[in-house]
């Protein structure tokens, strides 16, 4: 006879997860995908951004939210997942879409949306934020008062410090290499050029360079010699510990200079790591 093992009553044993909203989290990483609503509606193009609260003990805590840009018939992912193409007549997303109301919360957070159109949405990647459920703004003969969304109240760390406007970079008050914490200003807008200073201090950090190579090549040993670039972050959440260390890799992969040099064990193309 077989004896069923029951599951705990008491809270303190049970796991986190589900609903997210009044959190601390970590992007982990952000693309642009065919959405279905697990197949209850017909596929629209959406921004899938997965979350990672600082309390998550292991990856099944982590949530994924769906941000509607709109119907496949105007809009598509781009290649590499990291922007939308418009469909024929098609230009931007509509700004009532959930897609826009989650990009206007982070631009009114201090987020330069001009990183976002040059480096696509893995420049999210590695963002420490602050997120809450929020209901959604009502609109002409839509009544949406009791519909929630997720969205950015607080960006507690940029994934690549800003430049200041001496040149220099925005120092941290708070762990690793994150700036203010919980009860701190927003972060100033990231800068909108790709430089080489954000990947030299990362490289800086004992141990990180080294270990960002090892992960990357990790990866696309796995995947079969090839990769997609967005899906590194998400790699690396998961593989390293260390948040010193993990956020100085997540700085690393996030710049162009560092992780396309013609020194790198790989090839970049397109969005695309490469061994051969």
């Amino acid at each position: 006879m077989n004896t069923q093992q029951a599951g705990s009553f008491d809270p303190q044993d049970h796991t986190a997860g589900g609903f997210l909203d009044d959190a601390d989290v970590s992007i982990v990483k952000a693309e642009v995908v065919e959405f279905d609503y697990a197949g209850q509606q017909d596929a629209v193009c959406a921004v899938a951004v997965t979350f990672r609260p600082d309390t998550a003990e292991s990856d099944e805590e982590e949530r994924t939210e769906y941000y509607r840009i709109g119907p496949l018939s105007k809009f598509t992912p781009s290649a590499d997942r990291t922007k939308y193409v418009p469909v024929g007549s098609a230009t931007h997303m509509n700004r009532n879409s959930k897609a826009s109301l989650f990009m206007a919360a982070l631009k009114d957070k201090g987020f330069a949306m001009s990183k976002l159109n040059t480096e696509g949405l893995a420049a999210l990647a590695g963002l420490h934020c602050h997120v809450n459920q929020v209901p959604m703004p009502e609109m002409k003969g839509i009544d949406k008062k009791d519909l929630k969304i997720l969205i950015v109240t607080k960006i507690l760390d940029t994934p690549v410090p800003a430049a200041a406007a001496g040149g220099g970079t925005k120092k941290s008050s708070k762990k690793g290499a994150a700036a203010s914490g919980g009860g701190g200003t927003a972060a100033a807008a990231p800068a909108t050029a790709v430089s080489t200073a954000p990947a030299a201090a990362a490289a800086s950090v004992d141990g990180a360079e080294d270990e960002a190579v090892g992960v990357i090549l990790t990866v696309l040993s796995e995947k079969g010699g090839k990769a997609n670039k967005s899906l590194l972050p998400g790699e690396v959440f998961r593989r390293v510990t260390d948040t010193k260390v993990r956020n100085a890799i997540i700085q690393l992969i996030s710049n162009a200079a560092w992780i396309g040099a013609a020194e790198r064990p790989w090839k970049l193309a397109g969005g695309e790591l490469s061994i051969e």
